[in-house]
């Protein structure tokens, strides 16, 4: 049918509605009435899609419109003719926002936009050269911070060992006192 002269293809079709007239007064017909008719659908507008972009075959139309025939198929570029018109117009709106020629605004509008990106500029220069910081600056920085953790890891080495002989020196007199001394008899408590 895809492949007849278009009178062969309407009377193949007016022979089809025919039949489908008859088949879709029983019940259990209704839905594979409609489900192939929407495929001989799909299939018709395939085709004259195909025809109408220049596209080879009903497979590439679908390709292109993803089975989605509702919104306008692709052109050979890959843009649908909205997204052509917009591409074209872009660079069109762009000049005019550049120029101050957008709408609800004065002409000038570019002098405002320089000034603020002048300032923005002088802003940025100043914060970075107060963060500015040389090599050489980094490492005696960076030396300095060493020499005081090696100092203070010394310091805390020094303490360790203070610690250690005061415990080695509380031990000895814990095993010193007499066990006796420590434990009260009963009778010491009447």
């Amino acid at each position: 049918m895809f492949h007849a002269t278009q009178a062969h293809t309407n009377a193949q079709m007016n022979k089809f509605l025919g039949t489908m007239v008859v088949w879709y007064r029983y019940t259990d017909n209704q839905r594979k009435v409609v489900n192939f008719c929407s495929y001989i659908m799909r299939g018709s507008l395939a085709k004259l899609y195909a025809a109408k972009y220049k596209l080879r075959s009903r497979a590439k139309v679908y390709k292109i419109a993803s089975r989605n025939l509702s919104r306008p198929l692709l052109r050979k570029k890959g843009q649908s003719p909205e997204y052509h018109k917009a591409n074209i117009l872009s660079p069109i709106r762009r000049t005019k926002i550049y120029a101050g020629e957008t709408e609800g605004d004065e002409p000038g509008n570019l002098k405002k936009l320089l000034q603020l990106l002048t300032k923005l500029k002088t802003q940025l220069a100043s914060s970075q050269k107060s963060n500015n910081l040389t090599d050489r600056d980094v490492a005696e920085r960076m030396a300095e911070s060493y020499h005081r953790l090696n100092t203070r890891a010394q310091e805390l080495g020094a303490e360790v060992t203070d610690l250690r002989v005061k415990y080695e020196a509380l031990d000895v007199e814990v095993e010193e006192v007499q066990p006796t001394e420590c434990f009260c008899t009963f009778k010491d408590l009447e």
